[in-house]
């Protein structure tokens, strides 16, 4: 395979990985009607996965800045947030008849995913300042409209689904701006 190919692939499968810690993250906070320790959980596990993508990005200047790995990474990101939402529809999660499964759910996770990816994106092409802005404009439409993406009936918790996003964001974007300072340091 040559390093176009293996560059799409790596692409793909980051994007995904993203997306499905991130909607995994998110199910598992719904799932647990907003407990916190699920939501530390997916806190973690999202940003792993953004500085795992932050890192080869790095690795691969091409990474980062062409259509050529960017097209499957969004691929990858859509991939990964609908398997996840096809898993709940199909899995027995769906006998809490609290929890509803419709697609503008799909929201909060491509939100989440995207704006991660983003960060990773900006950080990676050292432009961090543009990044921020572009992720903070994203946080700010969805968290302007809030109130349309979520379902569930009955959600006793501290924890909102959409605190959970930005807190996933946040956490990610603040990982990866230490990480790449601190490998910025080293070389």
């Amino acid at each position: 395979m040559n390093d176009d190919g293996k560059a799409q692939i790596i692409g793909f499968l980051s994007g995904a990985g993203v997306a499905i810690a991130v909607s995994s993250g998110l199910a598992a906070e719904r799932l647990t009607r907003g407990s916190t320790d699920a939501a530390l959980v997916a806190n973690f596990l999202s940003t792993v996965a953004a500085v795992a993508v932050f890192v080869l990005a790095v690795r691969s200047e091409r990474f980062a800045v062409r259509s050529l790995v960017v097209v499957p990474q969004i691929a990858g990101v859509l991939f990964g947030t609908l398997a996840v939402h096809a898993w709940l529809i199909a899995g027995p999660q769906l006998t809490h008849t609290w929890l509803a499964e419709a697609p503008r759910q799909l929201v909060n996770d491509f939100v989440a995913s995207f704006s991660i990816v983003l960060m990773a994106w900006a950080c990676a092409r050292r432009s961090t300042t543009a990044g921020v802005i572009a992720v903070a404009a994203l946080l700010a439409a969805y968290r302007a409209t809030t109130s349309l993406w979520h379902l569930d009936a009955v959600f006793f918790h501290t924890v909102s689904v959409q605190q959970l996003v930005l807190a996933e964001t946040l956490a990610a974007a603040v990982a990866i701006v230490i990480f790449r300072a601190v490998v910025t340091e080293r070389t």
